[in-house]
């Protein structure tokens, strides 16, 4: 029997979602020993079987599932493998008790990459998916999770499949293949004439979970210390699964100097941590990070480990740190307040007066994205009076800008004022917002600039805001 094999690497990310990092390959269709292979039920010629790389395995251990799907009929049989995620190919997992594992998604996505998601398997051969995955805690980025409580799932990926274990334990896996009639029906559009349909259940795995041992983690630590970029990355990949709190330090440690890959996986293990104790560690990480990436990666982890954070960035846009931290604290402030948006605001309109650019731009955009009816008044005041009066032509503009997407019933007079600006961008900011928000008493203004105007963009924004109040006011 020959056996082909289509091979994917899966990647944990902190948002306890997945990506497929890997191309789609034909094995070169060499014999294999399939002597020992354990098959469920044929159904239509076909059957399928499963089998993992280690049936014991340890929180934070990398995982190999093959599935198999052979054709044990005496004709070529084709099939459909582009994923449902309803219907179609399914992990399932049960555990010793029988209950079924919860999963947060179905189906395996290895067809994505291939057109057209059709396989033909000759008689005696099979289609083998190898799908590489991770035995993980479940922990996510700030915007969807808060710190786990203790009883948290371990998680199994495999794929696209996230199965949440409430483990350690003894588990049972087996896999489900399906296509109905309805998707046996997209083959003729790729000239296929006939599409295998039905349902066909692999064999049983079982297999044993475990959490790593205080000597096993020690040496992951050890790894996040002193290890290269590549085992760092690992190493805080454990860790966050096993949730090990002695590894604080050195995942602050990676998130402060490691790469790409070991700052966000570090970032991810703290997340799922929650430890609020290194906070004003991590404020000082946030105003010397050496880069926008790095900044973002600790702002990630502060805004899971303090309620705070919209304060703690607050004091920042007030502090004497550089431009850029500054400006970048502002710009984030929007989105890390919730509950607090009135200290946010009032913030945010200090530092939209500020004489530094960078500072006000930034400042200036963190109010329009403050969507807030009861804050609303105060913003567009403060952003008149920046548009009006700030020194810096590049402010006027993006106040300008702003006030485009907030709107109210004292802006677009005072757009209409802007169109005289001597500085174009204004002008021009002010014209595109009127678009958005003027109705027929800005068309003349609008015209007028537009024939003053000493440059085609302009005109061109000119003409456009007047094209699309006349398409407004036709609809109504």
């Amino acid at each position: 029997m020959k056996t082909r094999s289509i091979v994917f690497v899966v990647a944990l990310l902190a948002s306890a979602a997945l990506c497929l990092s890997g191309l789609c390959c034909k094995a070169l269709g060499q014999p294999s020993q399939d002597a020992n292979v354990e098959w469920g039920k044929s159904a239509n010629g076909l059957r399928c079987s499963i089998s993992l790389s280690e049936t014991k395995l340890r929180v934070g251990d990398p995982v190999v599932l093959t599935a198999k799907l052979q054709n044990v009929s005496d004709r070529p049989i084709t099939i459909h493998y582009m994923p449902s995620y309803y219907d179609g190919e399914r992990l399932m997992i049960t555990a010793a008790s029988g209950a079924l594992v919860r999963s947060y998604k179905s189906g395996i996505t290895e067809g994505w990459s291939r057109k057209p998601p059709f396989e033909l398997i000759r008689p005696g051969e099979a289609f083998a998916v190898i799908i590489k995955g991770r035995v993980a805690v479940q922990f996510a980025k700030a915007s969807y999770l808060s710190p786990q409580k203790p009883d948290r799932p371990i998680i199994v990926n495999f794929g696209d499949v996230t199965h949440g274990l409430i483990g350690p334990g003894e588990f049972r896996m087996s896999f489900r293949f399906a296509c109905d009639d309805k998707t046996a029906a997209l083959g003729a559009r790729h000239g296929v004439k006939s599409v295998w349909t039905g349902s066909v259940a692999s064999n049983v795995v079982s297999f044993s979970l475990r959490t790593m041992s205080r000597d096993e983690l020690d040496e992951v630590i050890e790894k996040l210390r002193a290890g290269t970029e590549e085992e760092r990355a690992e190493a805080a990949q454990v860790i966050g699964a096993n949730a090990d709190r002695q590894a604080v330090p050195a995942l602050v440690q990676v998130l402060a100097s490691g790469g790409y890959n070991s700052t966000h996986r570090a970032a991810g293990a703290l997340c799922g941590l929650g430890d609020s104790s290194i906070v004003p560690e991590l404020m000082q990480l946030y105003i010397s990070a050496d880069s926008d990436d790095r900044r973002e990666a600790v702002l990630e982890v502060l805004q899971v480990v303090t309620p705070d954070c919209g304060n703690l960035l607050g004091e920042v846009v007030k502090s004497n740190a550089s431009s850029t931290v500054r400006g970048d604290a502002a710009y984030r402030l929007a989105d890390a307040t919730h509950s607090r948006k009135a200290n946010a605001v009032h913030v945010l309109l200090e530092a939209a007066k500020t004489s530094d650019p960078q500072v006000q731009r930034a400042a200036i955009d963190g109010l329009a994205l403050l969507e807030d009816d009861l804050l609303k008044q105060m913003i567009v005041a403060g952003l008149l009076g920046v548009m009006k009066s700030d020194h810096n032509g590049g402010v006027r503009s993006r106040a300008a800008q702003a006030l485009g997407g907030i709107g109210g019933p004292l802006v677009v007079p005072a757009l209409i004022r802007a169109l005289k600006d001597p500085d174009p961008w204004v002008g021009s900011y002010a014209a595109h917002s009127l678009g958005r928000l003027a109705g027929p008493e800005a068309i003349e203004p609008l015209q007028d600039y537009a024939k003053a105007a000493r440059r085609d963009s302009q005109v061109n924004s000119a003409k456009a805001a007047i094209a699309e109040i006349k398409r407004r006011a036709r609809s109504r």
